[in-house]
């Protein structure tokens, strides 16, 4: 059985929103009733069919986590703007795609699941980073440590995540995730060129991740991966190691 919750935002929620809890339950709850009131859209015969339930779905999800983040006091920076404006995208593209057999009883089911692994993500990331829960100082012991912060272990978080929800689900994963790991790492270069703009050092990290990836993405199409981790989580974990490698050069 295929996933039907919204997988792609789910990752990208993995990655730049579980930093805190705050972020991540904020995040976590949009995402699911942007998805089921897209369902619903898509079975009223509005102007503009799947166009207009695609837009007001991005719409929605734009302006209610941005609404959000605002009234809870949470400051955005400017790469987590750019992060909302992104899920509001691909909840566009994720309703626009629907099939037609969701139903927002399966959404919530299964995003409930995917939401969990989000909020359980977000404990262990913040926890391990900051020391902290929701914002309460938990521990200051050595084991803290700002790495756990940084892009490779979201990557890492999102396959992991994904892949057990999928695991709990007893559903696979078939969407394309070049849509996802692109803009992520434009977003979250792996390390920046010295010597040269740091623009252009950027992008020239980013392109060395992405032809890493490729190389690496050959041999997993014959590695037969478990269906639960195939695709999206399987494409996170490795962009993960391949992060944690580049990091350290």
């Amino acid at each position: 059985m295929k996933a039907k919750y919204p997988v792609e935002p789910f990752a990208i929620a993995f990655i730049m929103f579980t930093t805190t809890m705050k972020e991540a339950m904020l995040v976590g709850m949009m995402l699911i009733a942007a998805a089921c009131i897209g369902c619903v859209l898509r079975s009223v015969p509005v102007s503009g069919g799947q166009w207009t339930n695609s837009i007001i779905s991005g719409l929605l999800t734009v302006a209610t986590v941005f609404g959000a983040f605002v009234y809870i006091g949470i400051s955005c920076t400017v790469l987590q703007m750019i992060g909302i404006g992104l899920l509001g995208l691909f909840m566009a593209r994720y309703v626009f795609l629907m099939g037609g057999k969701e139903s927002a009883d399966d959404l919530v089911k299964q995003g409930a699941v995917a939401y969990g692994m989000l909020m359980l993500a977000a404990y262990v990331r913040e926890l391990l980073g900051s020391g902290m829960v929701f914002d309460s100082l938990v521990t200051e012991g050595a084991v803290v440590s700002g790495a756990y912060l940084k892009p490779a272990f979201g990557f890492i978080l999102a396959g992991l995540g994904l892949g057990l929800a999928n695991r709990i689900l007893k559903c696979g994963d078939e969407d394309e995730s070049l849509w996802t790991l692109v803009p992520m790492t434009v977003l979250y270069s792996p390390f920046v060129l010295g010597g040269v703009p740091e623009l252009i050092g950027g992008l020239v990290g980013t392109v060395i991740a992405l032809v890493a990836f490729m190389s690496v993405r050959q041999r997993l199409k014959f590695s037969s991966p478990l269906k639960y981790m195939s695709q999206v989580p399987v494409h996170m974990l490795t962009m993960g190691f391949i992060y944690m490698i580049m990091s350290v050069l």
